[in-house]
């Protein structure tokens, strides 16, 4: 049986929302978030038992604004929302209420003859898929890649990946990339535009102080996550619609006719662009180089 499947007797019958005895702080969800990083065995399952608990209400969200075509609204829009619509967004196009609204009624398409647990389903997988990807040691990783570019490779001028994963007991290519991102690091390309190695930036290496906040809190890196997931099933959801005959998604801006576009990989810090080098998602953030590794930002 599937974690799916052992978790849906407990979310239909006995979780609520906004119930203060569930409701963790955001320190909260980072310990509990780190114990279950590194746990094993049935400890495991019981501690992701109850960060799904914790974020079964962050998960009914989406489930009405998917269901129901509802833009959730506090004080405004509601930031981890409007942040997941504006993937849909066109080109050059700011995200108001109006287009706001005009996304999330669309959304249901993707979802299109699923029953209302089906839909949370998906969400939950979204949702598993983002917890396994947290890594409470990743500040201390990316210092041990930036030491061994330091120590191993000093007289390299171009670094690879297979060159630093010699030095290292885990693969470094995430690391890079966010080294990268922060502007530490340079991507080359090769002839076929993919990234063939690195070169330091005028930046390196990185100051002490970029290592010093400890982990990524748990809560920003899973929404941050579960939106980058979920955005890609929907698209590709989207596309499989689009691929019958006579069937047609709509633009959600002009009311024209979309046509299909293939997402590809792009840029060294991981963003997907559609063809005409439009940003669809950008998993890791912004652009921006924050004063730490872990530069942590908690939207509801």
């Amino acid at each position: 049986m599937g974690f799916i499947e052992q978790i849906r007797p407990h979310c239909s019958a006995s979780w609520t929302i906004n119930d203060e005895e569930t409701i963790l702080t955001t320190a909260q969800l980072t310990e509990l978030g780190q114990q279950y990083a590194r746990a094993d065995g049935a400890v495991k399952q019981d501690l992701l038992l109850q960060l799904s608990q914790a974020f079964h209400g962050y998960l009914i969200k989406y489930l009405n604004m998917i269901c129901q075509g509802h833009v959730p609204m506090w004080k405004g829009m509601n930031s981890d929302s409007a942040k997941f619509l504006a993937y849909f967004r066109s080109k050059g196009k700011t995200l108001d209420l109006d287009a706001a609204r005009l996304i999330a009624r669309s959304l249901h398409l993707a979802f299109k003859g699923m029953e209302v647990e089906e839909v949370y389903d998906v969400l939950m997988e979204q949702f598993l898929v983002a917890a396994a990807r947290y890594d409470p040691d990743y500040a201390q990783k990316v210092k041990l890649v930036m030491e061994a570019i330091d120590r191993e490779l000093s007289k390299s001028k171009r670094i690879r990946t297979v060159d630093v994963n010699r030095y290292l007991e885990f693969d470094a290519d995430r690391h890079l990339r966010f080294l990268a991102r922060r502007g530490f690091l340079q991507a080359v390309k090769g002839k076929d535009g993919r990234i063939s190695g690195w070169v330091r930036s005028g930046l390196w290496p990185p100051p002490a102080e970029f290592f010093e906040s400890g982990p990524v809190g748990f809560a920003h890196y899973v929404q941050t996550w579960f939106r980058y997931y979920l955005q890609q099933w929907i698209e590709h959801q989207w596309s499989e619609l689009e691929a019958k005959e006579g069937v047609y998604t709509c633009d959600l801006h002009s009311g024209k006719a979309l046509k299909s576009y293939r997402l590809r990989t792009s840029n060294e810090d991981g963003t997907f662009i559609r063809t005409g080098s439009e940003e669809v998602a950008h998993p890791h953030g912004s652009h921006d180089r924050p004063a730490s590794v872990a530069s942590v930002r908690t939207d509801s």
